[in-house]
């Protein structure tokens, strides 16, 4: 399982119109879904390339692992091209609507492995006590079954002497982090593979 922040901006496929002129009433949510699947697998997608990156490294990642497939959630359910985590986390993480998605995913997630998609700040240095402050992460790490106070953190890589990427590491719970961005750092699915043993 990942668990990524939110789907970004919508492209025209994954609207609900053209989602409701292509399948008639009939099919089912997961026929749907295994459509889009195809579409963002497909190397002529109109899919960013950051996005087509972070599918080929999930999907190395599971090929190392030795898993079939994976699964992709988000903490917030929406598109949104311009999505402002302090702002939700101050005016909407109360919503009934947020509440009850949060809490059939945490539900979700909580009997499989699950690797977070991480990002941090590049203010302070990256360590764990940076990530336990981060207000986005502790939530998708509760999202995710995973317990921060007693979560590791292995350094994946360095920029100028600065740890810039890890993966925090709790039991089958694992998390991404890469300063200033939600890519996949490289490096990650050997760690993984180290850690799992």
């Amino acid at each position: 399982m990942v668990l990524g922040n939110n789907p970004g901006g919508s492209m025209p496929f994954q609207r609900h119109s053209w989602i409701c002129r292509q399948f008639n009433d009939r099919v089912s949510y997961s026929e749907i879904g295994r459509d889009l699947a195809v579409r963002y697998a497909d190397p002529e997608s109109d899919i960013s390339t950051a996005a087509r990156t972070r599918i080929r490294k999930l999907d190395e990642i599971r090929q190392t692992l030795g898993f079939n497939r994976f699964e992709h959630t988000e903490t917030f359910f929406l598109h949104s091209e311009r999505f402002d985590k302090c702002r939700f986390l101050s005016r909407y993480i109360k919503y009934p609507l947020v509440n009850a998605y949060h809490s059939h995913l945490r539900n979700y997630l909580k009997p499989h492995p699950v690797l977070v998609v991480g990002v941090i700040s590049s203010r302070d240095p990256l360590s764990l006590e940076s990530i336990r402050n981060s207000p986005w992460l502790r939530l998708q790490a509760d999202l995710a079954g995973m317990d921060l106070d007693c979560a590791r953190l292995q350094i994946l890589g360095r920029k100028n002497g600065k740890a810039t990427t890890g993966l925090v590491v709790q039991g089958n719970k694992f998390m991404t982090c890469t300063m200033g961005s939600n890519g996949i750092p490289n490096g990650v699915a050997g760690a993984l593979h180290r850690f799992r043993g």
